[in-house]
């Protein structure tokens, strides 16, 4: 029993911030079961509802956060699972930034140009026309050549574009 209290207070101890609240990394072990486990979850359909599991090392917090801490977790990047229908487990998962987790979704729309595959937000930075306006002459029937190559004549205040592919 003495054994069970020491290591159930060393992982409560895991959970709490600097300042005495939940620690940002057990919140992000919460949600993550919780996208899994939890039918009443508004996340569950996307996650558990389709197979996603937590393996069972993670389900005990302790193995996640020495996983975490060992894998490059800093509080301001986010979990991502590789393959976005895979499970959460140590092989298919790391810590990324969000803006870089929102290319890795199931809904994004991924072109193929000049042998290089990008989700439509990556050509619109790359080409400097934005994300709408690529959707829009795509959705439109624009081949990807015209679509990425056709300067844009001016945004809504009549300012010019000037970076596009030659």
């Amino acid at each position: 029993a003495k054994e069970i209290l020491i290591n159930r207070n060393n992982v409560h101890s895991l959970c709490k911030g600097t300042d005495g609240k939940k620690a940002r990394l057990y919140n992000i072990w919460i949600r993550m079961k919780q996208r899994c486990n939890d039918v009443s979850c508004t996340d569950y359909e996307n996650y558990g509802g389709r197979g996603i599991k937590v393996c069972e090392e993670w389900l005990d917090y302790k193995n996640f956060y020495e996983w975490a801490m060992a894998h490059g977790y800093k509080k301001n990047l986010t979990i991502e699972r590789k393959d976005v229908n895979g499970n959460y487990c140590p092989e298919n998962c790391c810590w990324i930034p969000p803006k870089a987790q929102a290319r890795n979704k199931r809904n994004n729309h991924f072109v193929t140009y000049r042998n290089e595959t990008k989700t439509l937000a990556e050509w619109s930075e790359v080409l400097g026309i934005s994300a709408c306006t690529l959707r829009m002459r795509l959705k439109n029937n624009w081949s990807i050549e015209k679509a990425f190559n056709t300067p844009v004549k001016g945004d809504r205040n009549g300012n010019k574009v000037k970076k596009h592919v030659s």
